[in-house]
């Protein structure tokens, strides 16, 4: 056909090059995005296999804004298990400052989970909503703070435009952020580079199960962990189990959908 241009060959990877070049566009999206920092490398492993190999670059991301959520009847899981991300997050870093309103901490049972209390800042607002505007605002000022080791904000409803603005100042620190939302308001949109979702395990069944095959009758917890949304990671679920004793966090590793269970691994100690 006059004036058509020809075709350009197709051009065929070989397939042993094509994990390689996933691997390169994955962590130049990282770096375009600020995930994980400058070098898009900066990330916590929490040490279970299957569970490090969905979340951004082998681990939980460092200068990132991350979400714990739970129900009100399991809000004491949600918040042991922040306190478990949390201490991981900030081992070495610096002090971690937790803002609440109208709640109470009980440090010795923070520790059983890996904050120490002499690493822990508790900033107590008002329980009003102008005492939120507060934590949200004291967050972002400590996420640009980079001798902060992380920060953690009991956070009701927020917008979209607040949430991008918390990762943008956690991007700009380096410093790894959690929101921790407990009961009914969940943000529907969000800026933040992870969501979990935390349950209970129910009975001791569960416990039983799994704490076998971690070599100790005793947990101090298990967990249902539902990786619901991960930039630049895939979504999974977990069964958890935290063992005081030693301080270690072990996974029965789970399909995508949270079917099936598979070896189980464990972290180092926080």
């Amino acid at each position: 056909m006059i004036g058509s241009r020809p075709s350009s060959p197709a051009v065929t990877i070989p397939a042993t090059d094509r994990a390689g070049l996933l691997a390169e566009l994955r962590e130049r999206v990282r770096r375009i995005e600020g995930v994980g920092g400058a070098d898009g490398r900066a990330v916590v492993p929490l040490g279970i296999p299957d569970l490090d190999a969905g979340l951004p670059g082998g681990g939980l991301p460092l200068g990132a804004v991350h979400e714990v959520a739970g129900a009100a009847l399991d809000a004491g899981s949600a918040t042991a298990f922040a306190a478990v991300l949390l201490a991981r997050l900030a081992a070495g870093r610096g002090p971690v400052l937790w803002l609440t309103r109208a709640r109470d901490l009980y440090a010795p049972g923070l520790a059983g989970y890996g904050l120490r209390p002499q690493d822990l800042v508790l900033v107590q607002a008002r329980p009003d909503r102008a005492g939120e505007t507060d934590i949200l605002w004291a967050m972002e000022e400590a996420l640009r703070c980079p001798q902060v080791g992380a920060v953690l904000a009991e956070a009701g409803k927020l917008d979209l435009t607040m949430s991008r603005r918390l990762q943008l100042a956690a991007e700009t620190g380096g410093v790894p952020g959690l929101l921790l939302q407990l009961g009914p308001q969940r943000l529907e949109a969000s800026a933040a580079v992870t969501r979990w979702h935390v349950t209970a395990l129910p009975g001791d069944g569960a416990r039983s199960a799994l704490a076998p095959a971690a070599g100790s009758a005793f947990a101090a917890a298990a967990w249902r962990a539902e990786l619901q949304r991960c930039r630049g990671g895939r979504p999974g679920c977990w069964d958890l189990v935290w063992h005081g004793h030693g301080g270690r966090l072990y996974g029965a590793a789970s399909t995508p959908d949270g079917q099936g269970a598979g070896d189980l691994g464990h972290a180092a100690p926080a």
